[in-house]
């Protein structure tokens, strides 16, 4: 009798046991199955919608490339040639680069002077110099300057920056009074500097290139004139050939930037007056 007892308390918690772990069975399914609705489905559509562009862009790759599976010697060959091209090119821009500045270089005389702390007393002398040599050759070619030539010239002021860059501003104005004296216009009305314009490069924003404007008012002959608008951006060696005259100094090259030129009067129509604005430029260190 008490045997038979045990077996059945047996069979009881071996059937209690067995339900319990049905149950959990269960409970860890609905989890699986809640996990799988509520968080994996999201996640994975989540996760497909940032990878589409990703696979559109390869699947557009894979269709330029089309079947190949190799490089073609063709294609290498035309690789080689566009490169050799891009040298060219580069070499071509680093010549015209060192065309252009070689052509807007200064005077040797006065880069060592923009080296060199500035010294007011020998920029006076200078100014002095040469505004006495410009009346005097302007006398032998019988050219009038009036007295707003010299009174244009450049002139140093106490709240004035980079007071070195006077030396460029002399240098512009002694070959435009003397590039006009030589082609001899009949008359320089008026000269005025204008104030420097910085130019800076377009990565860093350094700046390195300073513009020197200087304005002008000159009448005389047309051929003169004109003989005078042609000289100023040459250098000397450039105006022997022209026949131009070659007794003033060769640098700094001057650009034209604006001109108007208009006739003197009626009863001298081949006599004109000119308003130019020329500019030389430097380079700044």
């Amino acid at each position: 009798m008490g045997r038979r007892h045990r077996g059945a308390n047996s069979n009881v918690r071996a059937l209690q046991q067995q339900r319990v772990s049905q149950r959990i069975l269960l409970l860890g399914g609905l989890a699986l199955t809640l996990y799988f609705l509520l968080v994996y489905r999201p996640l994975a559509k989540r996760a497909a919608d940032l990878d589409a562009p990703l696979t559109n862009a390869w699947q557009k790759l894979v269709s330029a490339a089309g079947d190949r599976t190799a490089v073609d010697a063709q294609d290498l060959s035309r690789i080689g040639e566009n490169l050799r091209q891009v040298e060219r090119s580069v070499a071509l821009l680093e010549s015209t680069g060192q065309r252009v500045t070689d052509r807007i270089q200064l005077d040797a005389a006065v880069l060592a002077k923009l080296k060199e702390p500035f010294q007011l007393i020998d920029f006076q002398n200078e100014r002095q110099l040469r505004m006495e040599e410009l009346v005097r050759l302007a006398r032998q070619q019988q050219v009038t300057l009036e007295g707003a030539v010299l009174a244009g010239f450049p002139e140093h002021t106490a709240d004035r920056p980079q007071p070195e860059l006077l030396w460029v501003q002399l240098a512009v104005v002694n070959k435009l009074l003397s590039a006009a004296i030589a082609c001899k216009v009949s008359v320089i009305k008026s000269l005025s500097v204008e104030p420097l314009e910085p130019h800076h490069s377009s990565g860093e924003g350094r700046e390195f290139l300073e513009e020197i404007p200087v304005r002008i008012e000159v009448a005389g002959p047309t051929e003169s004139v004109s003989r005078f608008l042609l000289c100023l951006p040459l250098r000397g060696e450039e105006l022997k050939p022209l026949g131009l005259p070659e007794s003033f100094p060769a640098k700094p090259v001057l650009f034209i930037d604006r001109l108007m030129m208009r006739k003197q009067a009626p009863e001298k129509p081949d006599h004109v007056q000119l308003e130019l604005r020329t500019c030389g430029f430097v380079y700044r260190e």
